[in-house]
C-alpha cells in the first residue's frame, strides 16, 4: 500500500497500524480506572516551559476526564517524570499537574492526583510508578497510559512489561481526529500544528526506533538510563 511520507511514520511507528488513539474506551464494570501521563521534556529550561508533546498529553487528559468525571468511578491520575531539568527547578510531574489544573475546568472532587517526581526515561517511568503506586495498580480495573504517538509503542510494552497488566493506550495527538470531542479551537490548533512539524513527523520517531533497538541489547534500560541521567538531569 502507498501512503504518504508522513503517514509512513505513523503507520511505521505503530507496528504497522495505522492509529490515532485507542480510545472510546469500555468502562462497564470498571469501578476504579488509573490514567498515567508520561512527560516528554522541555521546550525551553530558560525560562522553565513544557515541551508541546507533554502539552498534548495533559490536554488528552483532559478530554479523558470529561468522558468519564460522571461515570462513578474512582478516578486516579498519575502524573510521570521527575526533575529533568535539574534538581532546583520543579519536575515535569509538576509542571504537567499545574498546566492541567488551568484547563480542567471539571469538578475533581472525585479525582486523585498523584506524583511521581523521581523518574528521568521511560523505563523509569514505569518502574516508580510500580515502586509507589503498586496498591493503586493492583486494585484498578483499568490502567490508561497517555502519551503522544510516536512514544507509544515502545512506553506501552515497557509498563506491560513493568506492571504485569494490560495497558490501555490513549494516543495523545489523536484526539483532533474525535469529532465528538469538544476540544477548544485553540488547542485543536496547537495540537495539529505540532503534528505537522518536521520534528513530530521525523526526528522523534526517527529516535524511537533508535531506542527500541537499543533496548534490543539493553533489556535492563542501564545504558538508556545512564544517557537520560546525562542529558536529561
Amino acid at each position: 500500500m502507498l501512503i504518504k511520507r508522513k503517514d509512513f511514520f505513523v503507520h511505521y511507528k505503530n507496528g504497522g497500524n495505522l492509529i490515532t488513539r485507542s480510545n472510546n474506551q469500555d468502562y462497564e464494570n470498571c469501578k476504579k480506572i488509573i490514567f498515567i501521563i508520561l512527560g516528554k521534556n522541555w521546550e525551553s529550561k530558560d525560562p522553565l516551559k513544557l515541551s508541546a508533546d507533554s502539552e498534548i498529553n495533559v490536554l488528552a487528559l483532559v478530554c479523558e476526564i470529561k468522558q468519564v468525571i460522571d461515570q462513578g468511578l474512582e478516578i486516579i491520575v498519575i502524573f510521570s517524570t521527575g526533575h529533568t531539568a535539574g534538581p532546583e527547578n520543579i519536575s515535569e510531574a509538576k509542571a504537567m499537574k499545574k498546566f492541567f489544573d488551568e484547563k480542567c475546568k471539571q469538578n475533581l472532587e472525585k479525582v486523585t492526583i498523584l506524583l511521581e517526581e523521581d523518574s528521568l526515561d521511560t523505563l523509569g517511568n514505569a518502574k516508580e510508578v510500580k515502586n509507589r503506586f503498586s496498591s493503586q495498580i493492583d486494585d484498578a480495573d483499568k490502567i490508561i497510559l497517555i502519551t503522544v504517538s510516536y512514544h507509544m509503542k515502545r512506553s506501552k510494552s515497557i509498563f506491560e512489561s513493568i506492571l504485569r497488566r494490560k495497558i490501555c493506550p490513549v494516543n495523545a495527538d489523536g484526539i483532533v481526529e474525535d469529532s465528538k470531542l469538544q476540544i477548544p479551537i485553540e488547542d485543536r490548533l496547537f495540537i495539529c500544528h505540532r503534528k505537522e512539524t518536521f520534528d513530530f513527523i521525523c526526528i522523534e520517531p526517527i529516535k524511537e526506533y533508535i531506542l527500541r533497538s537499543i533496548r534490543v541489547f539493553d533489556r535492563q534500560g542501564k545504558f538508556i538510563a545512564w544517557l537520560a541521567k546525562k542529558v536529561r538531569s
